[in-house]
């Protein structure tokens, strides 16, 4: 199947797959209890459009932010569905260099729900490799499904491979969170407005919780699944302002995970 740039996440096809994700909330969690003492806002990126790591990284180092972009390996220096291209390996090695974290979203960004578990291992599998062959010093260990698709049998298999992974339940991680399936809030403009933005910081920081955005082209005109540079550039700077910390995936989890001292 051929991914689209921003595409957005698969509606279930069949009451089975509309099962299957109604009950990977359930079973096969991986939760702990949050210990974190201020709120915890991360910005996350799925697919990475071209514009994700220069527009979008310009806007978090602009207020001293780091952000967690989610790689498909077989999506880089290739063109996107509109004008605008994916990664390039340079973009890549730019952003790790400028200390941003790159996690795994699958190689050839599948439908993993439509698709057996000996493929999506050997799709994981391949895009360990893409990041053996860029470079970096370990594989990347977080992970977000493409098209938020989530079963058991794949929640199962992602809690063995990666230490967190992120679905796109639209909600705030708070009190336990279940790193096998991180929830998460689309950062997108057709969906926020900068008033939802402030309310659901606001609530971050009053309930302790762990805010995670996701969104995919940082683009003046967005598809449906995009953000505009003033939303996303007002979001970066509402939580910089907050009593929240923001803060890369990785490091997030230091803190849910362990009271500091």
């Amino acid at each position: 199947m051929e991914p689209e740039s921003g595409s957005l996440p698969l509606r279930p096809t069949s009451t089975r797959e509309s099962l299957q994700r109604r009950v990977s909330r359930l079973v096969h969690a991986k939760r702990i209890p949050m210990r974190n003492r201020v709120g915890i806002i991360s910005f996350t990126f799925d697919d990475v459009p071209r514009s994700a790591c220069r527009v979008g990284r310009d806007l978090l180092e602009a207020h001293d932010c780091l952000g967690t972009y989610y790689v498909c390996g077989g999506l880089t220096d290739r063109e996107g569905d509109g004008d605008e291209p994916f990664h390039s390996h340079a973009d890549l090695r730019g952003l790790t260099r400028a200390g941003h974290e790159l996690g795994c979203h699958g190689f050839a960004h599948l439908p993993y729900q439509q698709r057996g578990l000996a493929e999506v291992r050997a799709d994981l599998d391949r895009n360990r490799a893409f990041f053996d062959e860029l470079g970096g010093d370990v594989p990347p260990a977080n992970f977000a499904y493409p098209y938020g698709q989530v079963s058991p049998a794949l929640k199962a298999l992602a809690s063995e491979r990666f230490v967190s992974a992120r679905g796109v339940q639209a909600a705030l991680n708070r009190g336990r969170a279940d790193l096998a399936l991180l929830r998460a809030v689309p950062l997108y403009s057709s969906e926020l407005s900068e008033r939802t933005v402030a309310d659901v910081i606001e609530r971050t920081e009053r309930e302790r919780g762990w805010l995670v955005f996701f969104t995919h082209s940082v683009v003046d005109a967005p598809g449906r699944c995009g953000c505009t540079p003033a939303l996303f550039d007002f979001t970066v700077r509402s939580a910089a302002r907050s009593g929240c910390r923001v803060l890369t995936v990785a490091h997030a989890l230091g803190q849910v995970a362990f009271r500091p001292a």
